[in-house]
């Protein structure tokens, strides 16, 4: 599954990814592919839950 996916750099220097196909799908990280993992699991996990 791809999914887009979009980073940003917070302040404090964590990274955020959000997906764009879910409004309120994010997750932190330490570096981008941190975040971007973590965002993606969730947006599977509400795809299989029907969220």
């Amino acid at each position: 599954m791809n999914f887009d996916v979009e980073f940003e750099q917070e302040d404090d220097c964590r990274w955020i990814a959000e997906t764009t196909e879910i409004l309120g799908v994010f997750a932190y990280g330490l570096i981008p592919l941190q975040a971007g993992a973590r965002a993606r699991t969730l947006r599977v996990f509400a795809d299989r839950t029907g969220k």
